[in-house]
């Protein structure tokens, strides 16, 4: 995992695992049929907001954004797992209708999209605990502060 220091405030921020993230989220289309059924574009907006507010130090504010953003991604796999499910018991009930090939592409497809949004479940908690770990870099740091404001503080 690598970081790149902010300018500004010189925190690291995660800024590959943001990309990471991202990719993955572009990657777990949520097809079917080859036709996409549930759009992640908002999704992708946020993680945007992430990364300018993890630039100028809004650690606090990133974290509740990543929160939100994978509780919304969450939402968004049930979705399609039930448009899924719902597309493959309705093939199994027709037999005669469609061929094995057919199923099986399909099958196929539905595996690919549930790897790739396994693959960007892992990077949200990857990047979460990792804003985590700026915040409590940032607590200590303004704990650290304050103690020494309070002993160069005349009583």
């Amino acid at each position: 995992m690598s970081d790149a220091t902010d300018k500004d405030g010189g925190r690291e921020v995660g800024l590959e695992n943001l990309g990471a993230l991202r990719q993955a989220i572009q990657s777990a289309r949520f097809t079917q049929k080859e036709q996409l059924v549930v759009q992640t574009g908002d999704i992708l907006a946020g993680i945007n907001d992430v990364r300018r507010e993890l630039r100028i130090g809004h650690v606090s504010e990133s974290l509740r954004a990543v929160d939100r953003l994978s509780a919304s991604f969450e939402q968004k796999v049930s979705q399609w797992e039930r448009l899924a499910t719902a597309k493959e018991q309705n093939l199994s009930r027709s037999p005669g209708s469609v061929s094995l090939g057919e199923i099986t592409k399909m099958r196929s497809e539905h595996a690919i999209v549930r790897n790739a949004y396994r693959l960007a479940k892992t990077k949200f908690r990857r990047l979460r605990i990792e804003v985590e770990q700026l915040e409590m870099t940032a607590q200590r740091q303004t704990a650290a502060q304050e103690g020494e404001d309070d002993k160069s503080t005349p009583t």
